[in-house]
């Protein structure tokens, strides 16, 4: 089997050489996932729904959403409301209820907000 050869131009030289320059300083980042990209904002929220959200049967192919009222911990380990709103859809069988806390995770692809509770 012959042996590829490949052609590399000089700014080809050059731009790998900033790169390992770059990644022997340490200035290089950690790679980031393909898809949508948010900036600034959380992967994981928690908080309580502002109304009932259903579950989602198997035979439903779009989960139902409601809003998440979104809190924060305080420096004494209380939870404070942000004032922060996101819509979430529920993937679960059971609904969400307004009177207990859940998380929500963000989808890396799409940026939603997938509801996540103790059965799921």
């Amino acid at each position: 089997m012959p042996k590829k050869l490949f052609a590399l131009s000089e700014d080809d030289v050059n731009t790998l050489r900033e790169v390992v320059r770059a990644w022997r300083a340490g200035d290089l980042g950690r790679p980031m996932p393909k898809g949508r990209q948010v900036q600034g904002r959380p992967d994981i929220v928690f908080g309580v729904v502002d109304a009932t959200v259903t579950g989602t049967t198997g035979a439903v192919t779009t989960p139902a959403s409601g809003t998440l009222s979104v809190y924060g911990f305080t420096s004494t380990g209380g939870t404070t409301d942000t004032g922060r709103n996101e819509t979430v859809y529920n993937l679960s069988g059971t609904s969400a209820t307004t009177d207990e806390w859940y998380c929500a995770v963000r989808d890396y692809k799409s940026g939603k907000f997938l509801l996540t509770n103790g059965d799921t």
